[in-house]
């Protein structure tokens, strides 16, 4: 599809002078919606959890919403999304990952890149669940990964009609290289610090599986990730391997439904490799919109008295679904 080079998205609020402040003032400033969801708890097939929160208008259409690294279902552009489509005639689910709800997940594992079978547990789930006539996936940060990873694998069914992400790192080895440096260090400490206290629970849990002197050690998001989450995750030589195999950039050749990626050019934590407009100007379904401003999902400017990235993705679904 061709790439779209005029993004409805021109300018950022004039208050803000940089990406920094365009990313991190939302989710200081952004009000909370309190979404009331209806809490749901899945068994997967290995016998583990993980929490589904539901907004059930017994509607035809579905949106099922990825969040991102550490997030959940109260991250203010989720509630923004699921609360204004909630009020426009979708039924709208948010799936936690692996240990990213209140409840830790009862397995010794965690979440990681590569967990589309969930994804595809969830939708199966939910499918038969509801009667819906259109499923939507959406996808915000590493939600955009399991969204692009799942619409191009072998196991996506066609069920779903399109999909939507944002800000999405599709090159996990650069991201996390950007991760570590400057005033990205902010970022990923708080990831850690936030990381290393779920490692600590489940250790209390699974005193065998995590070595909390090791924990001590660590500084940096990329090693944590090497020794508690490729640990329990066999077939990985190292996590460069990981980060290949999960990069959702390889998978865009294989989707065959419409989606629209929102990249913005000056989002401080994504590489040059998150912007494959090569791979999508020849791609049939695949749109690319790379905004001038807009940060890490900060796109703060409204439009008619919502959120940019709320009448986004409403064009392309009016667009793509002919609601």
């Amino acid at each position: 599809m061709p790439i779209i080079k005029e993004s409805s998205y021109l300018k950022r609020p004039a208050y803000y002078f940089n990406a920094w402040q365009e990313t991190l003032a939302p989710y200081f400033l952004s009000k909370n919606n309190k979404v009331s969801y209806e809490r749901e708890r899945f068994e997967l097939k290995d016998g583990d959890f993980i929490d589904l929160d539901w907004i059930r208008n017994d509607a035809n259409a579905l949106i099922i919403v990825s969040h991102g690294f550490e997030g959940n279902s109260q991250d203010h552009f989720i509630q923004e999304s699921a609360t204004y489509f909630a009020s426009n005639s979708f039924d709208v689910l948010v799936w936690h990952y692996r240990s990213c709800s209140k409840d830790l997940n009862s397995k010794s594992r965690f979440y990681d890149y590569g967990d589309i079978h969930d994804l595809h547990e969830v939708i199966t789930h939910a499918m038969a669940k509801g009667s819906y006539d259109q499923v939507v996936l959406l996808g915000f940060s590493m939600g955009g990964n399991f969204v692009l990873n799942y619409l191009g694998s072998e196991i996506c069914g066609d069920s779903i009609k399109c999909g939507i992400v944002f800000s999405t790192p599709m090159d996990l080895s650069e991201a996390s290289r950007k991760l570590s440096k400057g005033m990205n260090r902010w970022v990923e400490r708080s990831f850690i610090k936030k990381f290393k206290r779920k490692i600590e629970r489940k250790a209390s849990v699974f005193p065998e599986r995590f070595d909390l002197d090791k924990l001590k050690t660590i500084n940096s998001l990329e090693e944590l990730i090497s020794t508690y989450v490729l640990s329990q995750n066999q077939g990985f030589s190292d996590i460069s391997e990981y980060y290949s195999r999960w990069s959702s950039k390889q998978f865009l050749s294989c989707i065959k439904v419409p989606v629209l990626i929102v990249n913005a050019k000056n989002d401080p934590l994504l590489s040059k490799n998150c912007f494959p407009y090569d791979a999508c100007e020849q791609h049939e379904f695949v749109y690319l919109e790379t905004p001038k401003y807009g940060g890490h999902m900060g796109f703060s400017k409204k439009k008619d008295g919502k959120r940019w990235y709320v009448r986004r993705i409403e064009e392309f679904l009016i667009r793509e679904l002919k609601l």
